[in-house]
C-alpha cells in the first residue's frame, strides 16, 4: 500500500509584511488632513474651529501613523513625511481657494514639521515596546501637546477660555488612554506633567514672540 506524501503546512503569514503598500500610503493621510484643515477653518464654529488652527491635531496624526512603523527610526520618517504632507496640503488648498500664502509662515511650519513630525512619529512606535519607561513616556506625547497648547496658547497667550477648556479636555482624555495603555503609570503621569510644562512654554512663549 502506497503512503500518501505528507503535506507541508504553509508557514505562518506575517500579514503586516505583505501589506507594504498600505504603509507607504499612510503619509498621504497628512496631505488629506492638511487639505481638510484648510476647509475646516471655514466650516467650524468656536470652540471647535481651534482644532483647525492648532498644531496638536497634526502632531497626533503623525503619532498615529508612526504607530505602524517597523522601528522607531522608520516611524520617525513616517511622522516627518506626514507632517510635511500636512503643511503642503494645507497651503496648496489655501492657494487653490484664492487665499494669500505667506512664505515666512510656510517656512516656519515646515521647520515645525521637521522637528515635531519625527518626534511624534517615533513616539507612536515606541508605545508598542512592552513594559518600558520609554513606552510610558512616549504614550504621554498626545496628552502633553493638547494640554500644553490649551494652557500655553489658548489660555495664557490668547485668553480664549472655551478653546482652552476643549484642548484640556482632549489632553486629559489622551492622558487617560495613555494610562490604560501602559502599566508604568507613575512614569506616564510624570511624563505628561513635564511634557505639558514644556509644551506650554513652547506654544505660549515661542508663538507669542512671533505675533
Amino acid at each position: 500500500m502506497t503512503e500518501t506524501p505528507a503535506r507541508t503546512l504553509p508557514a505562518v503569514v506575517d500579514v503586516a509584511a505583505h501589506r507594504p503598500g498600505v504603509d507607504r500610503l499612510l503619509p498621504l493621510l497628512g496631505v488629506a488632513v492638511g487639505v481638510l484643515t484648510s476647509f475646516a477653518q471655514g466650516w467650524l464654529d468656536s470652540p471647535w474651529a481651534a482644532l483647525a488652527n492648532a498644531a496638536s491635531p497634526w502632531l497626533v496624526i503623525a503619532f498615529a501613523v508612526g504607530y505602524r512603523g517597523r522601528t522607531a527610526a522608520s516611524a520617525a520618517v513616517l511622522g516627518l513625511v506626514t507632517c510635511l504632507g500636512e503643511v503642503a496640503g494645507y497651503y496648496a488648498a489655501a492657494a487653490a481657494r484664492g487665499f494669500g500664502v505667506s512664505t515666512g509662515w510656510v517656512v516656519f511650519w515646515l521647520v515645525c514639521a521637521v522637528v515635531g513630525g519625527p518626534l511624534f512619529g517615533a513616539c507612536g512606535r515606541l508605545v508598542r515596546v512592552p513594559r518600558t519607561w520609554l513606552a510610558a513616556c512616549a504614550a504621554a506625547a498626545p496628552a502633553a501637546t493638547f494640554l500644553g497648547e490649551g494652557i500655553g496658547s489658548y489660555w495664557l497667550r490668547l485668553g480664549y477660555l472655551a478653546e482652552a477648556v476643549l484642548f484640556v479636555v482632549l489632553g486629559l482624555t489622551a492622558g487617560a488612554l495613555a494610562l490604560v495603555r501602559t502599566p508604568a503609570r507613575p512614569t506616564t503621569v510624570a511624563a505628561v506633567a513635564v511634557g505639558t510644562l514644556a509644551a506650554s512654554a513652547l506654544y505660549g512663549v515661542l508663538l507669542g514672540s512671533l505675533g
